[in-house]
């Protein structure tokens, strides 16, 4: 985080801190929700055949076993694809 942000003169330490952890928060807290997502979108395509869209995969819940039937190597490919 310390590549993006700089202290600038005048500023609090302690206070530009604060905002690198409330920054660092709302940037995981989006990673799991996409991730959460895309295990929902894997899993559906993989086991029932069919692509869910995104607003069809908010709504969707699986059970720990299908999280975890979710690969590693199909959520890495498909996080590779979509940065192309």
């Amino acid at each position: 985080m310390q590549d993006f942000f700089t202290l600038e003169e005048g500023h609090d330490p302690a206070w530009v801190t604060k905002v690198q952890d409330r920054a660092c928060r709302g940037r995981v807290t989006d990673l799991y929700y996409e991730a959460r997502l895309q295990c929902h979108i894997n899993h559906s395509y993989d086991v029932l055949g069919r692509y869910p869209g995104k607003s069809e995969a908010r709504t969707m819940t699986l059970t720990r076993e299908q999280y975890l039937a979710v690969s590693y190597k199909t959520l890495l490919l498909t996080h590779s694809m979509k940065n192309r």
